[in-house]
């Protein structure tokens, strides 16, 4: 049997160092190639890594919950987080914002109309008669912080009152 021809050796092993490198190279040239190729209109996002929310500030968002209406947030939380609680409207008593009704001539009636978790503001709170926030008449935004405990959950709130529209602010305290 005659000895192969040196040339024949040498593409042989050519082409299994290439065959080598290709393969090692084709999960990066994939990923790539998806990444690349997504919809960056698509709701829900085409690419799975715009499904994985960006925790590198705190965690915050903000929620519109009109009158009667039941929300829910869009991360989940745990620990302490912050509520910040905002918005007024007039009904025939006088001004009304979350937690109190504010008479023609200033008088502040204890009020709460936001429930978050199924428990009032106030007992999420911790707050009595001694402890709750002064009325503010003027900016009517009130801040409350919440033990989540060590589960990871999303909160619902919800506006109990007749009229008005409250805006929630919910930040990832630690």
């Amino acid at each position: 049997m005659p000895a192969p021809h040196p040339f024949r050796r040498t593409l042989e092993r050519l082409l299994s160092t290439l065959a080598l490198l290709l393969g090692s190279a084709l999960p990066f040239a994939l990923a790539w190639v998806l990444i690349a190729s997504t919809d960056e209109d698509a709701t829900p996002p085409a690419n799975p890594l715009d499904r994985i929310p960006n925790y590198s500030g705190p965690l915050e968002e903000t929620l519109d919950i009109s009158a009667g209406e039941t929300v829910q947030t869009a991360y989940t939380y745990r620990g302490t987080v912050r509520l910040i609680v905002e918005g007024v409207w007039e009904e025939s008593a006088g001004m009304c914002d979350a937690l109190y009704c504010f008479s023609a001539a200033g008088a502040a009636q204890w009020r709460p109309v936001l429930v978050v978790g199924g428990l009032a503001l106030a007992d999420v709170a911790g707050w009595d008669a001694e402890t709750r926030p002064q009325p503010d008449p003027h900016e009517h935004t009130y801040t409350a912080l919440m033990n989540l405990g060590g589960r990871w959950r999303a909160l619902r709130l919800q506006n109990t009152a007749e009229a008005g529209t409250w805006r929630v602010t919910v930040l990832q305290v630690e």
